[in-house]
């Protein structure tokens, strides 16, 4: 991966992102009818990270090399603990995980959209 922020990667993990956050908002919807299960949440990406992330700095890609910055995909998955919950300890509302489905959904589309129009201004210099 080349230094400095690169808009393709970018967008990469921004789409690895809402993929995770599909995957978050599914299991929480499977398991909310399971008495005692915690509501999990996935922190939002932040832009300053994905850019220290991306800093001059090389990437480290041997344990031997000089110092640099380590590619991180993985993503913070909290349990909610400060929602109210029902009887049986659940803490899923399933309305709020639809609308959390929703606006991911929403997201990948843009981040499509996004990924599309990329492509095309790159090709624009080889048509004839």
């Amino acid at each position: 991966m080349p230094d400095g922020p690169n808009i393709f990667s970018m967008l990469y993990q921004k789409m690895n992102w809402v993929n995770h956050q599909f995957t978050t908002v599914s299991e929480n919807i499977e398991n909310a009818n399971v008495p005692g299960w915690d509501q999990r949440v996935l922190q939002p990406l932040s832009f300053q990270k994905t850019m220290d992330a991306h800093s001059s700095n090389p990437m480290i890609t041997h344990e031997n090399h000089l110092q640099g910055h380590k590619e991180s995909q993985s993503y913070k998955i909290a349990k909610d603990k400060m929602r109210s919950s029902t009887l049986s300890g659940n803490s899923v509302v399933i309305e709020e995980e639809l609308q959390k489905l929703n606006e991911a959904s929403i997201k990948h589309a843009e981040m499509t959209k996004l990924y599309k129009k990329l492509t095309e201004i790159l090709k624009l210099p080889l048509r004839p």
